[in-house]
């Protein structure tokens, strides 16, 4: 199974640095509001740390479990569905040595067409569905505040899926390299982004953040929308305070970090704001028009 992994250097960014008047040191770093905490009872704290790992405690689970109290099913034509209350497993994958569970779908995952998450479900675990080369529509509940690493990685067959409106966090790779997903819209009262949850998507052409003021804290990681060339510009709610776009191109609200430069942006030259010091890695790869 290809390995693929999301802290490549990057190349192009210091190229443009080069030749820039402003001194910028390609960091891989997360961006924390000063009152953040992580206390492990948020969704953003789920994804960090590893919400559903296998403990000592954990009796043998039955063939249909997937979750404390979360089940799933598979039928004939391929509909997985998802049902019970609280949050899924988080799953193991090859480049991971996480203690998380042995995932009990892995040998049917090319049966898989559908996935729906039914209401009372909240979490979907890291690496519940990646590599699933058949899967086309995910629907998700409402009452899904939270989506694991990974989660989705790699399907590329999988159309655009609707964000809950409830949702907080959305874990590193969530939706990279599901080249048949054309648009975004990141839900209002996100407050944890995972590094390139949505990169290297190569259809993706439509991203819109959401915002709410009233959310104080927040955590964002690399690259969130890199390596997408079909991507001109990324769209921003006014009432967003994490991060700030000129040009379509996202940046920290300080304005002192590149996040993203779109890759399908029409531009052929950019220079970069003389109130940058940080650009993050992956943050200009596959600008394709950039001479």
């Amino acid at each position: 199974m290809k390995k693929i992994w999301f802290w490549q250097a990057g190349i192009i960014s210091f190229l443009i640095l080069m030749f820039s008047s402003v001194v910028v040191h390609g960091q891989d770093v997360m961006k924390v509001s000063s009152n953040n905490t992580q206390d492990g009872t948020t969704a953003g704290a789920r994804v960090w740390a590893g919400y559903g790992t296998v403990s000592e405690n954990d009796i043998t689970p039955s063939a249909d479990q997937c979750g404390a109290e979360v089940y799933w099913n598979l039928d004939k034509n391929g509909v997985m569905t998802i049902s019970g209350t609280g949050v899924m497993w988080d799953f193991r994958d090859d480049a991971y040595f996480f203690d998380y569970h042995e995932c009990p779908w892995k040998d049917q995952m090319p049966n898989i067409k559908q996935v729906i998450i039914e209401p009372g479900v909240t979490y979907i675990g890291a690496s519940s569905f990646n590599y699933c080369d058949n899967l086309e529509k995910v629907v998700l509940s409402e009452t899904v505040d939270a989506i694991g690493e990974f989660a989705f990685y790699c399907c590329g067959k999988l159309q655009n899926v609707s964000l809950p409106k409830n949702l907080i966090a959305l874990g590193e790779g969530a939706f990279a390299y599901c080249n048949s997903i054309t648009k975004v819209k990141i839900p209002d009262n996100m407050s944890y982004y995972g590094a390139s949850m949505y990169g290297n998507c190569d259809s993706l052409a439509d991203v819109y953040i959401g915002g709410n003021r009233d959310i104080p804290n927040h955590i964002y990681y690399n690259a969130l929308f890199e390596s997408c060339p079909s991507l001109e510009e990324i769209k921003l709610s006014e009432d967003n305070i994490m991060f700030e776009t000129v040009d379509g191109v996202l940046y920290s609200e300080t304005k002192d970090l590149l996040i993203v430069y779109p890759g399908g942006k029409k531009d052929k030259k950019y220079t970069v704001p003389k109130t940058i010091n940080r650009i993050w890695t992956g943050a200009i790869d596959r600008a394709v028009n950039l001479e």
